[in-house]
């Protein structure tokens, strides 16, 4: 695990330590229970990331036991059995915008002046949808196809993907 998810999972479980046990004795009971009554203020990620970083923080204590029982614990709001009623009460996913338009790409170009180089990029990232830290791995094959190296490749060949795009 990242030195930095370690650091801020510590900061999640101490934060809800003080809000949520209100200063009582962190057992695991109460963790658990704690966890379960504040669900529906919490979106589906974040409860299981909440619950990660409580896992993490029993864990890293030496008690086992509780990071299993807390392991154990399941959102009552997305449960397959929960009520209607209970799954109501799911938090939506926050609203993000996965893209822009031409205008709007026009307009950022516009603001950014004489930088040529970055406006580059900007069109480039736009009308292929590279990653950045693909930018470096673009080959040109023809007038028509370029290539993409794929950012997200892992050694095993079972997840990310090489582009051609026409």
């Amino acid at each position: 695990m990242n030195e930095k998810t370690k650091e801020d999972y510590i900061k999640l479980a101490s934060h809800f330590y003080k809000t949520k046990l209100l200063g009582e004795d962190v057992t695991p009971k109460k963790i658990t229970d704690a966890l379960i009554n504040n669900a529906s203020d919490y979106r589906p990620a974040y409860f299981r990331r909440l619950k990660n970083a409580l896992m993490y923080d029993q864990s890293r204590q030496g008690f086992q036991k509780a990071a299993d029982r807390i392991k154990e614990t399941k959102n009552p709001l997305t449960k397959p059995d929960a009520p209607v009623m209970l799954k109501r009460q799911i938090k939506p996913k926050q609203k993000r915008i996965k893209s822009i338009n031409t205008e709007d790409l026009n307009k950022v170009i516009e603001k950014i002046g004489d930088d040529k180089e970055l406006g580059a990029a900007l069109r480039l990232v736009f009308h292929t949808g590279c990653r950045p830290a693909e930018m470096l791995g673009i080959k040109i094959i023809s007038d028509t196809v370029i290539f993409i190296k794929g950012a997200k490749l892992t050694e095993k060949g079972d997840r990310g993907l090489d582009r051609y795009l026409t």
